[in-house]
């Protein structure tokens, strides 16, 4: 457990919040998701001389 890896609960802290920042929130992967959405149609667009 990773409780017990951390002797003070400020490392405990810092160990928690750094993992909280590496993995990104569902809002900034639905946001990218809809800017890969719109970069295809732009790109499909495109190609198809609209």
């Amino acid at each position: 457990m990773k409780l017990f890896q951390y002797s003070t609960i400020g490392s405990l802290a810092n160990y928690l919040h750094s993992n909280q920042n590496s993995q990104p929130s569902s809002d900034k992967l639905q946001n990218r998701a809809q800017r890969q959405q719109a970069a295809r149609t732009r790109r499909r667009n495109h190609q198809q001389g609209v």
